[in-house]
């Protein structure tokens, strides 16, 4: 009986696999496959055209639409102010930086309102730190200059009671640096 069995077995899994093993119909066996009048899709090519950004009278460069610079200010008076308002001068710089980053980059790439938060719960300060440095960083490789991250090192010299008086004195001497580049007047005070 075993030997009916496997032999029935075999019989049709050959059947079924002569089944799955036929070749493909030709032209006449596929009927109206062809005469469906669908067209594929082209994948290759994209058909969108830029949006018309020309009504402005902003220069646009690689990644972003440049705006209005910022105010150019002396990176050792900002360092003394905010040394001297026990940091309020610093909280009140960084939320106009951060501003001035977002309008010259027609982006919100800082959080100016961490600015104020920051003073209830400091992480938000280094927050925002963080996205300063990060929009520097891509503001000078759109513009074709070589830049790195300084954020680790902020947070390093932080343990020491430097690294926020670092910050401030690099970013202004970098947003300086950005100003000058697009038109902007160093005014000291």
């Amino acid at each position: 009986m075993e030997d009916k069995t496997n032999q029935y077995n075999e019989n049709n899994f050959q059947q079924n696999n002569q089944t799955q093993n036929t070749a493909p119909p030709n032209q006449s066996q596929q009927g109206n496959y062809q005469n469906n009048n669908y067209q594929q899709p082209n994948m290759g090519q994209t058909n969108y055209q830029q949006p018309n950004m020309g009504q402005n009278n902003y220069q646009q460069t690689g990644g972003y639409q440049k705006g209005p610079v910022g105010k150019m200010r002396n990176p050792a008076t900002v360092l003394l102010l905010s040394i001297i308002t026990c940091g309020i001068y610093g909280i009140i710089w960084m939320y106009q930086i951060s501003n001035e980053i977002n309008d010259y980059t027609r982006a919100k790439l800082t959080e100016p309102n961490y600015s104020w938060i920051g003073i209830f719960c400091g992480v938000f300060t280094y927050i925002n730190i963080y996205k300063i440095d990060q929009a520097l960083v891509q503001i000078d490789r759109v513009e074709g200059r070589t830049s790195e991250s300084r954020f680790l090192l902020w947070i390093i010299l932080s343990i020491f009671g430097i690294g926020t008086l670092m910050m401030y004195y690099q970013v202004q001497e970098s947003l300086n640096h950005i100003w000058a580049a697009n038109g902007g007047n160093y005014n000291q005070y």
